[in-house]
């Protein structure tokens, strides 16, 4: 069998690595401190300064690797914390039912009714900005389509002869999970990737609104600071003052997005 040339796959994960240890090891990749703004303003890409300098000063390669690790940071804890709230509750709903599913279907129908993101614009305004902050607010209401996705699949898994046979002959919940996991992973991995591509366009679309956290550094960020230079189109300041931060933020979700559908495609 011939290998494939070109595996959409292995390259989303060869990238996804390299964010992630640009995010690790950012303090020895940064060229200067990240509150360094004693350099000369609006100055063009150089061998001093890859991507030039801002209005204030501060060196902009700098401040896209420091977004980098924190807009990457928030996109996997909310992944995490998401995914592990839908599995937890699609797997209550489906094996207790009852009152428990029957209560969640009530709160979901609630969440359902609005867009997430007016749930937590709303929030955002009424709490102190912080990483955390984002996080939970972010995973508080962006759950639910994962829990949906989760538990149609775990009452398909349900309806099969061998789950039901294990059920029946032991009626254990970790016994259960053992026997449908494997079925289950594909769905987990493609859940875990919407729930970090999510976190990252909710947080870019807080901070563009200037809801965000204004004392610390993300993609979203910065792409507000920019848009709000008065000269960025008026040169070729945008090229990179803007392309860049908006370049990684597509390449990011457009891996996510690959290595989802590869998810998919493994059931």
């Amino acid at each position: 069998m011939k290998k494939k040339i070109f595996n959409p796959r292995r390259i989303a994960i060869t990238i996804l690595t390299l964010f992630f240890l640009v995010a690790l090891f950012q303090k020895w990749i940064a060229p200067y401190s990240e509150k360094d703004f004693s350099f000369d303003t609006l100055l063009s890409p150089s061998f001093k300064h890859f991507l030039g300098t801002d209005e204030m000063g501060y060196d902009i390669f700098t401040h896209l690797i420091y977004g980098l690790r924190n807009s990457i940071f928030i996109s996997l804890a909310t992944g995490v914390l998401s995914l592990g709230i839908a599995f937890f509750f699609s797997v209550g709903a489906s094996y207790y039912g009852g009152i428990l599913e029957k209560v969640l279907f009530q709160i979901i129908s609630f969440l359902l009714i609005v867009p997430e993101i007016i749930f937590i614009m709303f929030i955002s305004v009424h709490i102190e900005p912080s990483i955390l902050g984002t996080i939970f607010i972010i995973t508080l209401f962006s759950w639910v389509k994962g829990y949906k996705i989760i538990k149609l699949k775990i009452d398909e898994l349900l309806k099969k002869e061998k789950i039901r046979y294990t059920i029946l002959l032991k009626g254990n919940l970790i016994d259960l999970l053992r026997k449908i996991f494997p079925d289950l992973k594909p769905v987990l991995l493609t859940v875990f990737m919407l729930q970090c591509n999510k976190a990252i366009m909710y947080e870019t679309s807080l901070s563009f609104l200037g809801i965000g956290i204004p004392s610390i550094k993300t993609w979203g960020r910065m792409i507000k600071k920019a848009l709000e230079s008065e000269e960025l189109f008026s040169s070729n300041l945008y090229m990179w003052y803007l392309f860049p931060v908006i370049l990684l933020i597509f390449l990011y979700l457009f891996c996510l997005s690959i290595l989802g559908m590869e998810g998919e495609g493994e059931e």
